[in-house]
């Protein structure tokens, strides 16, 4: 049984990443992936990751820059492909509604005019709020998201360590949430504000007041923050550790060890 499980926050900017940054995605372990900011592929290689490990990957809701890096993603691991070095099989979770229709776009995108000799499809799982999944070494459920898209929020247990994570994706606050997260390790919850007034937040985003609320509410270990300003970092943490001691905003290429 492994001893550890290794989160890599790829990316934890919001919509529009500035010089350096990559919106929000992680890898846990090495080949488990949420969301795929940009192009998380190739920042992925930057961090010492092999894109063509990725074996699951968790899509939390489908604006784009969440889903943006999936054809990169793609391509990247038929490219890898063409030279005799094989992809581990995909599968890509993500919500009922959207996440079928935002792979055969992905597809046609990549394919429709040229077509790719030796395409992977990789496996679509349709996820509904309350849905239970275990895969090779994981076992993860989920809840709805409140966003204004179909959105989930994920728990995701490493069943050869015993390690619980929860993200949030971007939604606003969550009671579903608080639930899903209860006595995780770590909660990665998105933070795009400080502090929020909840009538003037009608985009179905959180702040780090917020984040550290549901942090305390579910008894996590510990919260990291992302989709934020890396600029309003030191504000972040002040703000949520009024709330949740173990709080901190997450940066790009952080690597965390799980229990």
């Amino acid at each position: 049984m492994a001893s550890k499980t290794r989160v890599t926050f790829v990316g934890t900017a919001t919509v529009i990443p500035t010089t350096g940054r990559e919106s929000t995605c992680l890898v846990v372990n090495d080949d488990l992936m949420v969301d795929a900011g940009w192009c998380g592929a190739l920042r992925m290689v930057d961090l010492g990751l092999n894109p063509t490990r990725i074996r699951y990957f968790l899509l939390t809701h489908g604006h784009q820059d969440h889903y943006l890096g999936l054809p990169a993603l793609l391509f990247y691991r038929w490219m890898v492909g063409q030279w005799n070095v094989a992809s581990a099989p995909l599968k890509v979770l993500g919500p009922k509604e959207e996440i079928a229709l935002l792979v055969e776009l992905t597809r046609d995108f990549l394919t429709k005019r040229d077509p790719l000799k030796d395409w992977q499809e990789p496996e679509v799982v349709a996820l509904s709020p309350g849905d239970e999944v275990e895969l090779d070494g994981y076992r993860v459920r989920c809840c709805r998201a409140l966003h204004p898209v179909p959105a989930l929020c994920y728990r995701i247990e490493d069943t050869r360590t015993g390690a619980q994570l929860a993200v949030s994706g971007d939604t606003a606050r969550n009671p579903d949430l608080v639930r899903l997260a209860a006595r995780c390790h770590l909660l990665v919850h998105e933070a795009t504000l400080v502090t929020q007034k909840e009538e003037q937040n009608p985009y179905g985003h959180s702040s780090a007041e917020v984040a550290a609320q549901v942090a305390a509410q579910a008894s996590v270990e510990r919260l990291l923050m992302v989709h934020h300003d890396l600029a309003q970092a030191e504000k972040l943490r002040e703000a949520a550790r009024k709330h949740f001691a173990s709080s901190d905003a997450a940066a790009d290429g952080l690597v965390v060890e799980l229990p």
